[in-house]
């Protein structure tokens, strides 16, 4: 192990990710920022776009769009977390035939998938949080 005990200590550059959220109709995506303190700041959403045909290359063209309007000039953001409708999961993770639409998506937009939740059950445990907060 290799410690420069007289340098002053650096912060961490932010990481950032994007969040896609995907559903039977539409498609959505953001940037997110994790700061050194563990905050999470939301620095752009996109609209939803719809998806024309259920394809992976509908969904893949509708992604790219909500990409581009989220893009921070050329730097390229890799690491992506996914929000799947419920008809995309099964009790077991993610359905056999959607892996397949990610690991297209993921392979034709240079993504490194963190992991997946099911957006309706995220939103549902974020609104009961709140709701016993207040």
């Amino acid at each position: 192990m290799s410690l420069n005990l007289f340098s002053k200590t650096t912060k961490q550059k932010p990481s950032k990710f994007i969040a896609v959220e995907i559903n039977q109709q539409t498609v959505k995506a953001a940037i997110w920022q994790k700061q050194s303190d563990n905050q999470i700041n939301v620095l752009k959403v996109s609209e939803a776009i719809a998806i024309e045909k259920d394809t992976p290359e509908s969904i893949l063209q509708s992604l790219d769009m909500a990409i581009s309007t989220i893009e921070e000039g050329n730097k390229l953001v890799s690491k992506v977390i996914f929000g799947l409708d419920k008809t995309w999961i099964d009790q077991d993770g993610i359905k056999q035939d959607k892996r397949k639409v990610l690991k297209y998506l993921c392979q034709n937009l240079g993504f490194e998938p963190l992991g997946f939740l099911a957006t309706f059950d995220s939103i549902l445990n974020f609104t009961q949080k709140d709701y016993l907060q207040n």
